[in-house]
């Protein structure tokens, strides 16, 4: 392996360089990484901050894994091709050390890009370089996913790298790590130091305490929550430098725990949160390029959401793919926008795709009078509260829970972090506190300028006596496909156009990308759920509010304004509309 590495120029300056000044085409993430890493590098001159970037650590896993064989694809025989990007990944996780005692700064990794960009290649590779250059005494190397094929699809590209790797130590002569290394069917282990790799899934419980060096969580976007990493990732802490490599392309699980993540790790390059732990590279079509109307349809965007292009995925069938979203569209394009792209756009079958919606998003000032949209749902469960303002077509949105509904994990999401975060109030222990919701509208109904609202007579009857005594206008409404069909038709159009506004409450952005919509034999319109368990109370309470605004909002008045001659003939009849 000696000879492969003699006189190589390494490209992760380079990479970052080229990033940085905009010679190499990437995405506004890895554009922010780059920065962050030049940033760094700065403040790591100083005596009080604790980290500095150790070259020779960077280049010696570097140059180890480009002495692994590849063993499949057009590849297959040769030394691994590492490209710029793999290089300065590996470089930044590894480089990255403490001051103080020369650990690893990195704790944790979040990358994530298009699928067939050599990611789980590279995780197996990455767990090779690390299984022999750090060995440490019973050492745990762990590839984690939803389901046991993925998770001994990294772990197979282990056992062919390692045993390759073996092969030609053993070559050299007795000793090294030919004469320590057992691979068998489920591991592989070393002799002189108990260390093993292996792969778990699907139960978290029976990870817990194993005290895993390194761990790979592969494809997280599927991961229905966060059992399995969790355990694994405490488990660590029995470790002096342990490492979480989490890799992932984007899902259409939103408000799920992999795109909870995703959100962490933007607000961390937008410097809205501070992380010096966790390294992040998110390769993917820019959302400020306009990812749903035409910029998706472009080779920049491919670029950017795939790093490896033109070695893989192959520029050809990429192409192909491209032409077959644009002539087939609908379900066809989301999944390009996904898999190719790296964007989180929702199901394929969603009504409002969560790439578009979140172009809504902007800074709002409400204004004129607010028509509300009550969802009271069932004494266990979400309930929501909206107030639309037709004059600059926004919302707010206020969510309330029971505390018992805290603990459910079975929704997918962290109702927890939602309500730490201010986005969801705790009304009630076992069950939802109506009297809190009903206090709620009542107490904020004079502030939000409010002028109507309907609600759902289903749920909600009881309370309208209590509006009613108190003077708020509220009225029964029904949710059947001839009432909805409007509501649904004018926000379907004013996202589309672009001239919605909302805050960016996750909780309404997930219960959006929940949505189905589903037409009548006549045309009408009403929602459904994608799968059961998701939820759509703010939706529903939106299409209350919309609706409320269009039956409820003043009427403009039309005048009458007839000129006549001298004569007494008419010369002129308009409508003037005030």
């Amino acid at each position: 392996m000696d000879e492969i590495i003699l006189e190589y120029e390494f490209q992760y300056d380079q990479y970052v360089e080229d990033v940085v000044s905009g010679q190499k085409l990437s995405c506004k993430k890895i554009i922010q990484a780059c920065k962050r890493h030049l940033g760094d590098l700065q403040k790591s001159k100083r005596d009080d901050y604790p980290y500095y970037f150790d070259h020779e650590w960077a280049q010696t896993y570097i140059s180890f894994i480009r002495g692994l064989k590849m063993h499949e694809g057009k590849y297959s025989g040769q030394y691994f091709p590492i490209l710029p990007f793999q290089e300065w990944m590996v470089a930044m996780i590894y480089g990255w050390r403490y001051k103080k005692n020369g650990l690893r700064r990195f704790r944790e990794a979040f990358i994530t890009m298009a699928k067939k960009n050599a990611k789980t290649t590279l995780m197996a590779a990455i767990v090779v370089a690390q299984f022999y250059l750090e060995p440490d005494a019973a050492g745990q190397y762990i590839f984690c996913a939803s389901s046991k094929e993925q998770a001994n699809l990294c772990k197979d590209m282990c056992f062919n790298f390692v045993k390759e790797f073996v092969e030609e130590e053993s070559e050299k002569g007795p000793g090294g790590a030919a004469e320590v290394t057992e691979l068998w069917a489920n591991n592989i282990t070393r002799t002189d130091t108990g260390q093993y790799i292996k792969s778990v899934s699907r139960d978290g419980k029976k990870t817990e305490g194993k005290g895993a060096n390194l761990v790979i969580v592969d494809e997280y976007h599927v991961h229905p929550n966060d059992d399995l990493k969790d355990s694994l990732y405490t488990g660590q802490k029995g470790r002096v430098d342990p490492l979480m490599l989490v890799v992932t392309t984007a899902g259409d699980s939103i408000g799920g725990v992999c795109h909870k993540q995703y959100e962490y790790c933007e607000d961390i390059l937008n410097k809205i949160k501070s992380d010096d732990t966790l390294f992040i590279a998110c390769f993917e079509a820019d959302q400020g390029k306009d990812v749903e109307e035409t910029f998706w349809k472009t080779i920049e965007a491919i670029y950017m959401a795939n790093p490896a292009f033109g070695h893989t995925p192959e520029v050809d069938p990429t192409m192909i793919e491209l032409q077959t979203a644009i002539n087939k569209g609908g379900a066809t394009q989301q999944t390009y926008k996904t898999k190719t792209l790296n964007v989180w756009v929702g199901s394929s079958t969603v009504w409002i795709p969560h790439d578009k919606w979140m172009l809504c998003h902007r800074e709002i000032t409400h204004s004129g009078y607010g028509y509300g949209g009550l969802d009271l749902a069932f004494k266990n469960d979400l309930c929501s509260y909206i107030r639309w303002y037709p004059e600059s077509k926004s919302f707010k949105t206020t969510f309330f829970i029971p505390e018992k509904k805290l603990e459910d994990k079975e929704d997918g999401v962290d109702y927890l972090k939602w309500v730490e975060d201010g986005y969801i109030i705790t009304a009630g222990k076992e069950s939802l506190s109506y009297d809190t919701v009903e206090a709620y509208i009542i107490g904020t109904w004079k502030k939000d300028k409010m002028k109507a609202m309907y609600y759902d007579p289903a749920t909600a009857h009881h309370m309208a006596e209590h509006f009613e005594k108190e003077g708020l206008k509220t009225f029964a409404f029904v949710q059947s496909p001839g009432n909805l069909t409007a509501p649904i038709m004018s926000i379907e159009n004013m996202v589309m156009l672009k001239t919605m506004s909302h805050e960016n409450n996750p909780v309404i952005n997930w219960n959006m990308s929940n949505v189905n919509i589903k037409k009548t034999a006549n045309g009408y319109a009403t929602i459904t759920k994608s799968e059961s368990r998701k939820k759509i109370d703010g939706v529903a309470a939106l299409l209350n509010a919309v609706a409320c605004g269009i039956s409820e909002s003043p009427k403009k008045k039309k005048v009458v304004i007839r000129s006549y001659d001298d004569e007494g003939n008419l010369i002129n009849d308009e409508d003037e509309s005030t």
